[in-house]
């Protein structure tokens, strides 16, 4: 047998688990059915299987990672059960998928940014998961290649990279809000004891928008965050080690980067670009092992590059530009082997040679 197709057949009951024996499968639909209990982790085990449609039942509990055995899949569709759980990050093995739809479940968690491997996925439906929550892993962007989006009704936000805007403002089909002002603000209240600070009203407030915690001025037109005035306010610095993506990008703070930043050993993302800060960039940010996008560009920032940013061995992003730096490139740059993307420009004072190991954009 090579192709089962029971969809809309009144079917109920659970999956049996059996299926999986069947191994010269190639197309597997039972969508629009009444069946219930969970997907059985053997269908990971049917390598010829090209579809598998199990949306608009009732199938509970969690998204198998066996499902990510399965090389030659080219359509997945669970939607409209009642799955939980977080996205396996297995999915991101399925390097044959071009349709990829997970709405309208109870799905929970975070997006893997294995998801960016699909490079041959034009459709992608996460909408109606409201347990979904955290940024669009950057990965996604990488890929450029969907032209069906669909993430509205979850928790989930899309970083303010320019390239990965660029990307949604070309897919006609994409909806959601873009922003993730609201988790950066969380970021920074825990980062530096906003419990603490001397003016914190209706910080935390999930019930009220970002315009009315103080100190946040948000845009008339699209609400988003265009000032943050939070002078005098006690903040302060600590070990907070679950902290790992934080933006600030976009204000007008100032003085200088913190050294105490460095202590947030989980940081994937930092950002803290187009504000007002001065001073050196702290030789500390080089004890961020995980750190994979750094965005310090538009600033007021001036000294020397840290040779520290040499070690910072996942770093895939590194923007410098339009600052007023000064001396020469550290030689221990041309160590960051990930690095995909570097911005020296607009920096008059940066002399001598550049590590001649990747090719550099420029404005």
């Amino acid at each position: 047998m090579t192709d089962l197709y029971l969809d809309e057949n009144d079917l109920t009951g659970s999956i049996p688990s059996k299926l999986g024996d069947l191994s010269s499968l190639r197309n597997l639909w039972l969508s629009g059915n009444g069946l219930t209990g969970s997907i059985p982790k053997e269908l990971g085990n049917l390598s010829s299987l090209s579809t598998l449609f199990l949306y608009e039942n009732d199938l509970t509990g969690p998204i198998p990672a066996e499902l990510g055995q399965l090389s030659g899949l080219r359509g997945l569709r669970l939607s409209g059960n009642r799955l939980t759980d977080s996205i396996p990050a297995a999915l991101g093995d399925l390097t044959s998928l071009t349709d990829l739809f997970l709405d309208d479940n109870g799905l929970t968690g975070s997006v893997p940014p294995g998801l960016g491997n699909l490079t041959r996925l034009t459709s992608l439906w996460l909408s109606d998961n409201a347990g979904l929550n955290g940024p669009l892993p950057v990965e996604l962007a990488d890929t450029m290649t969907l032209d069906s989006f669909h993430y509205s009704d979850t928790g989930l936000c899309v970083l303010a990279d320019n390239d990965f805007e660029t990307w949604l403002d070309v897919i006609e089909d994409h909806d959601g809000t873009i922003g993730c002002e609201r988790a950066a603000l969380e970021a920074l209240y825990n980062a530096t004891g906003g419990a603490s600070w001397k003016y914190n009203t209706n910080w935390m407030d999930d019930t009220l928008s970002l315009g009315q915690w103080f100190g946040a001025v948000t845009d008339s037109t699209t609400g988003r965050v265009s000032q943050l005035h939070l002078p005098y306010n006690r903040l302060a610095g600590g070990n907070l080690p679950h902290v790992w993506f934080l933006r600030l990008n976009r204000n007008r703070l100032t003085g200088s980067i913190p050294p105490e930043l460095g202590q947030l050993f989980n940081l994937e993302e930092l950002g803290v670009l187009q504000n007002r800060l001065t001073g050196q960039i702290p030789a500390e940010l080089g004890d961020l092992a995980k750190l994979k996008y750094l965005y310090l560009f538009n600033n007021g920032l001036t000294g020397e590059i840290p040779e520290e940013l040499g070690g910072l061995d996942s770093l895939k992003h590194l923007r410098l530009d339009d600052n007023g730096l000064t001396g020469k490139v550290p030689k221990e740059l041309g160590n960051l082997s990930k690095l995909t993307r570097l911005w020296l420009n607009d920096n008059a004072g940066l002399n001598g040679p550049v590590p001649c190991r990747w090719s550099w954009p420029t404005r």
